[in-house]
């Protein structure tokens, strides 16, 4: 399986304002910057640790795919990791061919591609998913690192999620319900505990209620009712209804598969909601590996699909 994962690029000022992309400082076009960006990433490696402290590595494996016509930059990031012991072995005779210490390093090559259309404030970043080799965190940040390095000190650089919303509508008309979670935060207690970590106080500081389901289990209601509380728009600090009950939540978040692709959605953090599309009926196999112009072909079908589609797709009837 082949899988996309596509995100939308903005570049704000210092005083938030978003900025036209191929002119962002009134003059310079952003494809350009990023055409450096990946020059500068093949010549010098990235080193940096991970939240678990293991050494990473991030560049190109090799010279960037240029069309200025097209706006598009197409590359092999190539990011790498260490701090797992592995044995190569033969495919035919299961023979030792090599064996990894935690020093050695693992690297994937991960083909995505950068498009910038003129004239717009947004453009899209196309990244092949490969287990245990994300790297949007680290494409934003060493791309905002280069923005700084050359210059651009008032501009920063978001990557977002970009959802495709009739794909979302689909998933939630036909796909299966896997998972529920009903989130409520608990009033803060100010005490003198030490959290390891943002992420643990915010664990210790909400509840949640989880409801899982099976293949046989029917869920259609369940389905209808989360497609209501996720059309509504919420704010920040407002309070979900849900099924009629008297409590209230802070946050539903909910679990749908469709056609190999599993996505978590969530009721009021939108923005959260990864866009991975299997695009694997629209490229080609070449020798073992994917085809590179079948890949970016692929990739403009998916911009295509989420530049058509709107939040006001969540109301159609699949």
């Amino acid at each position: 399986m082949v899988i996309i994962n596509i995100y939308r690029l903005s570049i704000e000022n210092n005083k938030k304002e978003s900025q036209v992309l191929n002119r962002f400082n009134s003059e310079t076009d952003f494809l350009e910057v990023i055409q450096d960006f990946c020059n500068y990433t093949l010549s010098d490696i990235y080193r940096y640790s991970d939240s678990k402290g293991r050494p990473r590595t991030f560049t190109l494996s090799r010279l960037p795919i240029v069309d200025l016509n097209k706006r598009y930059i197409a590359v092999n990031f190539e990011p790498g990791y260490t701090g797992d012991e592995f044995k190569v072995k033969d495919g035919v005779t299961n023979s030792l061919k090599y064996s990894a210490s935690r020093m050695d390093l693992q690297s994937r090559e991960l083909f995505s591609m950068f498009h910038i259309p003129k004239g717009s404030k947004y453009g899209y970043l196309c990244i092949q998913k490969k287990e245990n080799f994300a790297v949007k965190t680290i494409v934003e940040s060493t791309l905002n690192m280069f923005l700084k390095k050359a210059g651009y000190m008032d501009f920063n650089l978001k990557i977002e999620n970009a959802p495709n919303y009739k794909y979302l509508n689909k998933m939630m008309t036909q796909g299966e319900l896997k998972e529920i979670r009903l989130i409520r935060q608990k009033p803060l207690v100010f005490d003198d505990t030490v959290y390891l970590n943002a992420l643990e106080k915010a664990r210790i500081n909400q509840e949640e209620h989880v409801a899982r389901f099976n293949k046989h289990s029917n869920t259609s209601i369940l389905k209808n009712e989360l497609k209501k509380v996720f059309m509504e728009q919420y704010k920040e600090f407002d309070k979900i209804s849900f099924l009629g009950n008297s409590e209230e939540y802070d946050e539903i978040s909910f679990i749908l598969t469709l056609d190999k692709i599993t996505k978590t959605f969530h009721v009021k953090d939108k923005s959260k909601i990864r866009s991975n599309m299997d695009v694997s009926r629209l490229v080609d196999i070449v020798n073992g590996e994917v085809d590179l112009e079948t890949l970016v072909k692929a990739s403009f079908i998916c911009i295509n699909n989420i530049e058509n589609s709107s939040f006001d797709d969540i109301n159609e009837v699949a």
